[in-house]
């Protein structure tokens, strides 16, 4: 599923937030293409393959599932390829944020934006009760 997404992700990448008209001309399905704007080169996955092969990792391992673990292969997978498709201010949080506590403790918590909802899909591997746990923001994890 994980290779799916990225492929999907690669072909999205040249049409979110381009033009109408160029979205018209060149989703053809026929192979990538470069957006408009945006310095992503065609084929390439974005930030929400970034995150969802972190939450993936996350999930995998044999660490508690609690906010730090989160944040730490959130920081890890962009420090080891700094991907294109990030919202600015958060591509530029994570090029300055050091590890899992700086990320924690700078994070804005109130985000309106979708990319929780891009980055959810390895969650659907996780068993039916217990596996993730529910969190409130102060941290603290409840099965």
């Amino acid at each position: 599923m994980l290779i799916e997404l990225a492929i999907g992700d690669a072909y999205a990448a040249a049409f979110e937030y381009a033009p109408d008209d160029f979205v018209q001309q060149h989703h053809t399905l026929s192979g990538y293409v470069k957006h408009p704007r945006h310095a992503i080169d065609p084929g390439c996955y974005t930030d929400d393959t970034q995150m969802s092969l972190a939450i993936a990792e996350a999930l995998v391992s044999a660490e508690p599932w609690t906010f730090e673990h989160l944040a730490r292969r959130f920081v890890q997978a962009f420090k080891r390829d700094q991907r294109q498709g990030y919202a600015h201010s958060f591509y530029h949080f994570l090029l300055n944020v050091r590890d899992e506590h700086d990320f924690l403790s700078r994070i804005r918590p109130d985000s309106d934006k979708s990319g929780a909802a891009m980055r959810a899909a390895p969650l659907g591997f996780t068993r039916p009760r217990g596996c993730v746990a529910k969190m409130s923001y102060s941290g603290n994890a409840n099965a």
